[in-house]
């Protein structure tokens, strides 16, 4: 029992009368395989730790950051774009697929026309 923190003796007394009475077993063996089972509750036990530590830490915010009522319309013209742009297209088939493309060339098509069939199977006009 060497190594037990004072608050585990007690749960480590408890648990190896529960494995005496409960399974039956002498106490030698009872200690064998509590003895097991400490280092896994410490692990636990640090684990809970850390995390209500990281529930409880809060971001610093720094003096430029506190704000003090909304954003003016100077302000929310510095932000980035929430969309980013689209980088220019790589070749001629992209500008094509671009330009001529059912949704604006928001996505790169695998084939198929509004107008004439053609492409994958299955993406061609639809009726």
């Amino acid at each position: 029992m060497t190594g037990l923190q004072d608050d585990e003796k007690a749960l480590f007394e408890r648990m190896v009368n529960d494995a005496m009475r409960v399974f039956g077993y002498g106490r030698p063996k009872a200690e064998k395989l509590v003895k097991g089972v400490i280092p896994r509750i410490r692990h636990q036990a640090q684990i809970h730790k850390d995390r209500q530590k990281k529930a409880t830490r809060k971001n610093k915010v720094h003096g430029s950051q506190k704000r003090n009522g909304p954003m003016t319309r100077k302000e929310i013209a510095k932000l980035p774009p929430v969309v980013p742009p689209r980088p220019p297209p790589r070749n001629a088939k992209e500008r094509m697929e671009r330009a001529l493309g059912p949704d604006e060339g928001e996505r790169r098509r695998r084939g198929g026309s509004p107008v004439v069939q053609g492409g994958s199977p299955g993406l061609g006009r639809r009726r």
